[in-house]
């Protein structure tokens, strides 16, 4: 968090939650403070708060939250179906694609984003287009 002091951090969280109540914005904060603090559980709940509220079509920050939380706990198919969730509103988002490489299930992500490109992942961020 930006403000350095993760108690400060969730005092004005809570305000921004109360403020915009149909953010999303402030519950995908909260997710990433618990996922600093290594509350993956917690974390799960407030970006699943994020997920039923508005966001802008080109928003996937949730599903990055969603799929780091997933890792963390070893969930590894989880982890890739939400890069997969990502990827379904916004296309060759670079860091989604560099996550779902790192996955067990990276080939099958190839072939279903990236199709007519080489069968092995480049060694730097992918750029495709479907």
């Amino acid at each position: 968090m930006a403000l350095g002091m993760p108690d400060e951090a969730a005092r004005v969280l809570r305000l921004a939650c109360r403020l915009r109540a149909n953010s999303a914005r402030p519950y995908v904060a909260f997710g990433r403070l618990f996922l600093q603090a290594g509350q993956v559980d917690r974390a799960v709940q407030a970006l699943g708060m994020a997920l039923r509220l508005e966001r802008k079509a080109d928003d996937v920050s949730v599903e990055l939250g969603m799929s780091e939380a997933a890792e963390r706990q070893e969930r590894w198919d989880e982890a890739f179906e939400w890069c997969l969730h990502g990827l379904a509103r916004v296309q060759a988002h670079p860091e989604l694609l560099d996550r779902a490489a790192g996955s067990p299930n990276a080939r099958a992500a190839r072939r279903r984003w990236c199709p007519s490109t080489t069968p092995s992942w480049p060694t730097s961020r992918a750029t495709c287009r479907r």
